[in-house]
């Protein structure tokens, strides 16, 4: 009989992932003035990695705070055009969806 894998990761660069994420979310929404959902913990706001839990949970309801963007699409933008966007008008840049 062949075992389930365990969606659970005990691997610590998991957490740092989804943590560096988080902060990459906050920084965008922090520059954007979209308001933070009420329900985010304060392990979050204060970069620890303790209660994976709690980082998926906060990591869920940032995500829908920033629709339609996304942690990859903000990476990309940012890598992308550092301190360049007032010249290039990044918002004029067509979005495409997969």
């Amino acid at each position: 009989m062949a075992s389930i894998p365990s969606t659970q990761s005990n691997d610590p660069s998991t957490g740092n992932n989804v943590l560096e994420e988080i902060q990459i979310i906050l920084d965008y929404v922090y520059n954007k003035g979209i308001k933070i959902p009420e329900t985010i913990s304060q392990q979050s706001i204060i970069n620890d990695s303790q209660n994976m839990n709690n980082l998926v949970s906060d990591y869920n309801a940032l995500v829908v705070a920033i629709l339609p963007s996304t942690p990859e699409s903000i990476k990309f933008v940012g890598r992308e055009f550092v301190g360049e966007i007032e010249i290039i008008k990044a918002w004029k840049i067509p979005v495409v969806k997969k």
